[in-house]
Protein backbone atom coordinates (compact mmCIF):
# COMPACT_ATOMS: atom_id res chain seq x y z
CA UNK A 1 0.00 0.00 0.00
CA UNK A 2 1.78 3.56 -0.96
CA UNK A 3 1.92 4.89 2.19
CA UNK A 4 1.88 8.75 0.11
CA UNK A 5 -1.68 8.47 -0.58
CA UNK A 6 -3.06 6.12 2.98
CA UNK A 7 -2.15 6.09 6.65
CA UNK A 8 -1.72 2.92 8.27
CA UNK A 9 -3.73 2.44 11.49
CA UNK A 10 -3.11 -0.61 13.64
CA UNK A 11 -6.24 -2.00 15.36
CA UNK A 12 -6.44 -4.36 18.44
CA UNK A 13 -9.00 -6.37 19.51
CA UNK A 14 -11.25 -3.76 22.12
CA UNK A 15 -10.73 -1.08 19.24
CA UNK A 16 -12.41 -2.93 16.85
CA UNK A 17 -15.36 -4.77 18.88
CA UNK A 18 -18.71 -2.80 17.74
CA UNK A 19 -17.33 -2.23 13.95
CA UNK A 20 -18.20 -4.55 11.49
CA UNK A 21 -15.61 -6.25 9.38
CA UNK A 22 -16.80 -4.01 6.29
CA UNK A 23 -15.86 -0.88 8.32
CA UNK A 24 -19.31 0.51 8.85
CA UNK A 25 -19.64 1.20 12.84
CA UNK A 26 -22.44 -0.84 14.27
CA UNK A 27 -25.45 0.58 15.06
CA UNK A 28 -25.49 -0.92 18.68
CA UNK A 29 -22.43 0.99 19.33
CA UNK A 30 -24.39 4.31 18.89
CA UNK A 31 -27.66 3.48 20.86
CA UNK A 32 -28.61 3.87 24.28
CA UNK A 33 -27.35 1.22 26.27
CA UNK A 34 -30.21 -0.92 28.51
CA UNK A 35 -29.86 -1.40 32.23
CA UNK A 36 -30.59 -5.26 33.81
CA UNK A 37 -33.88 -3.45 35.53
CA UNK A 38 -35.73 -3.11 31.96
CA UNK A 39 -35.13 0.41 31.62
CA UNK A 40 -32.85 2.01 29.48
CA UNK A 41 -29.95 3.59 31.24
CA UNK A 42 -28.78 6.87 28.86
CA UNK A 43 -26.46 7.83 31.33
CA UNK A 44 -24.12 5.52 29.19
CA UNK A 45 -22.25 7.99 26.49
CA UNK A 46 -23.30 6.91 23.14
CA UNK A 47 -19.68 7.25 22.87
CA UNK A 48 -17.76 5.32 25.06
CA UNK A 49 -15.86 2.46 24.12
CA UNK A 50 -16.92 -0.73 25.46
CA UNK A 51 -14.55 -0.73 28.56
CA UNK A 52 -15.91 2.30 29.89
CA UNK A 53 -19.46 0.83 29.64
CA UNK A 54 -18.62 -2.32 30.96
CA UNK A 55 -16.79 0.11 34.13
CA UNK A 56 -20.29 2.26 33.90
CA UNK A 57 -22.64 -0.88 34.44
CA UNK A 58 -20.35 -2.26 37.38
CA UNK A 59 -20.55 1.12 39.36
CA UNK A 60 -24.51 1.15 38.61
CA UNK A 61 -24.61 -2.46 39.43
CA UNK A 62 -22.90 -2.15 43.06
CA UNK A 63 -24.67 0.57 43.83
CA UNK A 64 -27.84 -1.46 43.50
CA UNK A 65 -26.59 -4.18 45.57
CA UNK A 66 -25.63 -1.81 48.45
CA UNK A 67 -29.08 -0.39 48.22
CA UNK A 68 -30.29 -3.76 48.28
CA UNK A 69 -28.02 -4.54 51.57
CA UNK A 70 -29.05 -1.39 53.09
CA UNK A 71 -32.42 -2.16 53.32
CA UNK A 72 -32.38 -5.52 54.14
CA UNK A 73 -30.11 -4.39 56.93
CA UNK A 74 -33.07 -1.81 57.73
CA UNK A 75 -35.54 -4.58 57.70
CA UNK A 76 -33.77 -6.99 60.38
CA UNK A 77 -33.04 -3.91 62.32
CA UNK A 78 -36.64 -3.40 62.77
CA UNK A 79 -37.81 -6.91 62.77
CA UNK A 80 -35.07 -7.45 65.66
CA UNK A 81 -36.61 -4.24 67.83
CA UNK A 82 -40.34 -5.81 67.24
CA UNK A 83 -39.06 -9.06 68.52
CA UNK A 84 -37.50 -6.94 71.67
CA UNK A 85 -40.67 -5.41 72.47
CA UNK A 86 -42.98 -8.85 72.06
CA UNK A 87 -40.88 -10.43 74.31
CA UNK A 88 -41.15 -7.44 77.12
CA UNK A 89 -44.72 -7.83 76.65
CA UNK A 90 -44.59 -11.92 76.98
CA UNK A 91 -43.04 -11.22 80.36
CA UNK A 92 -45.55 -8.86 80.99
CA UNK A 93 -48.28 -11.50 80.67
CA UNK A 94 -46.47 -14.22 82.03
CA UNK A 95 -46.38 -11.82 85.17
CA UNK A 96 -50.54 -11.24 85.09
CA UNK A 97 -50.86 -15.37 84.75
CA UNK A 98 -49.09 -15.68 88.06
CA UNK A 99 -51.07 -13.24 89.35
CA UNK A 100 -54.25 -14.71 88.01
CA UNK A 101 -53.91 -18.08 89.22
CA UNK A 102 -54.28 -17.63 92.94
CA UNK A 103 -57.63 -15.83 92.07
CA UNK A 104 -59.02 -18.93 89.74
CA UNK A 105 -57.83 -20.71 92.45
CA UNK A 106 -59.97 -19.14 95.04
CA UNK A 107 -62.94 -18.83 92.60
CA UNK A 108 -63.12 -22.25 92.23
CA UNK A 109 -63.37 -22.76 96.40
CA UNK A 110 -65.94 -20.83 96.26
CA UNK A 111 -67.47 -22.14 94.07
CA UNK A 112 -67.35 -25.95 95.71
CA UNK A 113 -68.48 -24.07 98.70
CA UNK A 114 -71.56 -22.70 97.24
CA UNK A 115 -72.04 -26.34 95.44
CA UNK A 116 -72.06 -27.92 98.98
CA UNK A 117 -74.75 -24.94 100.48
CA UNK A 118 -76.97 -25.08 97.53
CA UNK A 119 -77.09 -29.15 98.12
CA UNK A 120 -78.00 -28.79 101.72
CA UNK A 121 -80.68 -26.07 101.32
CA UNK A 122 -82.02 -28.30 98.34
CA UNK A 123 -82.50 -31.08 100.84
CA UNK A 124 -83.59 -29.24 103.67
CA UNK A 125 -86.69 -27.54 101.14
CA UNK A 126 -87.11 -31.05 99.76
CA UNK A 127 -87.25 -32.46 103.26
CA UNK A 128 -90.46 -29.02 103.89
CA UNK A 129 -91.97 -30.07 100.64
CA UNK A 130 -92.47 -33.62 101.97
CA UNK A 131 -93.11 -32.81 105.27
CA UNK A 132 -95.94 -30.46 103.98
CA UNK A 133 -97.69 -32.56 101.27
CA UNK A 134 -97.83 -35.62 104.34
CA UNK A 135 -99.36 -33.25 106.95
CA UNK A 136 -102.16 -32.10 103.97
CA UNK A 137 -103.13 -35.64 102.78
CA UNK A 138 -103.36 -36.63 106.67
CA UNK A 139 -105.66 -33.59 107.32
CA UNK A 140 -107.71 -34.92 104.59
CA UNK A 141 -108.00 -38.74 105.28
CA UNK A 142 -108.75 -37.55 108.98
CA UNK A 143 -111.66 -35.21 107.43
CA UNK A 144 -112.43 -37.84 105.47
CA UNK A 145 -112.89 -40.76 108.46
CA UNK A 146 -114.68 -38.16 110.75
CA UNK A 147 -117.66 -38.44 108.21
CA UNK A 148 -117.41 -42.00 107.10
CA UNK A 149 -118.14 -42.46 111.17
CA UNK A 150 -121.30 -40.49 110.92
CA UNK A 151 -119.66 -37.16 112.52
CA UNK A 152 -120.26 -33.38 111.61
CA UNK A 153 -119.33 -33.30 108.18
CA UNK A 154 -121.92 -30.07 107.75
CA UNK A 155 -118.36 -27.66 107.86
CA UNK A 156 -116.38 -30.10 106.49
CA UNK A 157 -115.85 -28.84 103.27
CA UNK A 158 -115.02 -25.34 104.65
CA UNK A 159 -112.66 -27.12 107.11
CA UNK A 160 -111.11 -28.69 104.29
CA UNK A 161 -110.78 -25.59 102.04
CA UNK A 162 -109.46 -24.12 104.89
CA UNK A 163 -106.93 -26.35 105.50
CA UNK A 164 -106.30 -26.49 101.70
CA UNK A 165 -105.44 -22.56 102.01
CA UNK A 166 -103.22 -23.12 104.95
CA UNK A 167 -101.24 -25.52 102.93
CA UNK A 168 -100.77 -22.88 100.48
CA UNK A 169 -99.57 -20.21 102.54
CA UNK A 170 -97.47 -22.71 104.07
CA UNK A 171 -95.98 -23.35 100.86
CA UNK A 172 -95.57 -19.80 100.13
CA UNK A 173 -93.90 -19.90 103.56
CA UNK A 174 -91.20 -22.29 102.36
CA UNK A 175 -90.87 -20.11 99.02
CA UNK A 176 -90.47 -17.21 101.73
CA UNK A 177 -88.00 -18.77 104.23
CA UNK A 178 -84.91 -16.49 104.88
CA UNK A 179 -83.08 -20.08 104.44
CA UNK A 180 -84.53 -20.62 100.71
CA UNK A 181 -83.51 -16.49 100.08
CA UNK A 182 -80.13 -17.48 100.83
CA UNK A 183 -80.38 -20.05 98.63
CA UNK A 184 -81.40 -18.10 96.04
CA UNK A 185 -78.73 -15.35 96.97
CA UNK A 186 -76.47 -18.48 96.85
CA UNK A 187 -77.34 -19.50 93.58
CA UNK A 188 -76.94 -16.58 91.75
CA UNK A 189 -73.59 -15.48 93.57
CA UNK A 190 -72.25 -18.71 91.94
CA UNK A 191 -73.59 -18.21 88.65
CA UNK A 192 -71.84 -14.96 89.15
CA UNK A 193 -68.66 -16.52 90.43
CA UNK A 194 -69.12 -19.31 87.62
CA UNK A 195 -68.70 -16.52 84.74
CA UNK A 196 -66.27 -14.97 86.19
CA UNK A 197 -64.34 -18.06 86.30
CA UNK A 198 -64.89 -18.63 82.28
CA UNK A 199 -63.83 -15.63 81.60
CA UNK A 200 -60.20 -15.52 83.91
CA UNK A 201 -59.64 -19.28 82.39
CA UNK A 202 -60.21 -17.61 78.64
CA UNK A 203 -58.12 -14.71 79.30
CA UNK A 204 -55.76 -17.21 80.53
CA UNK A 205 -56.03 -19.40 77.06
CA UNK A 206 -55.43 -16.01 75.23
CA UNK A 207 -52.38 -15.23 77.01
CA UNK A 208 -50.47 -18.45 76.61
CA UNK A 209 -51.64 -18.44 73.22
CA UNK A 210 -49.70 -14.84 72.59
CA UNK A 211 -46.55 -16.75 73.59
CA UNK A 212 -46.97 -19.29 72.08
CA UNK A 213 -47.18 -16.89 69.08
CA UNK A 214 -44.02 -15.63 70.13
CA UNK A 215 -42.12 -18.23 68.98
CA UNK A 216 -42.28 -17.58 65.21
CA UNK A 217 -39.29 -17.68 62.79
CA UNK A 218 -39.51 -13.76 61.57
CA UNK A 219 -38.68 -13.46 65.38
CA UNK A 220 -35.95 -16.04 65.66
CA UNK A 221 -34.27 -14.51 62.13
CA UNK A 222 -33.98 -11.12 63.82
CA UNK A 223 -32.03 -12.66 66.19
Amino acid sequence: MDSGNSIEKEWDLEDIEGISLDGVPDLYFFQAQVNDTGGTDNTVPTTADPRSRRSINDKAYRARCKEREKSQKEELEKLHAENASMRAENESLKEKVAMLSPKLEEAAREINQLSRESHSLKRTSDYQAIVLQAFTEKMSIKLSDICLQGGDCSGSHDKYKSLHDEAARSSENVIQDPRMQEKKRLLEERSRLENENRLLELKNQAYFMMIQNDKNPAGDAAD
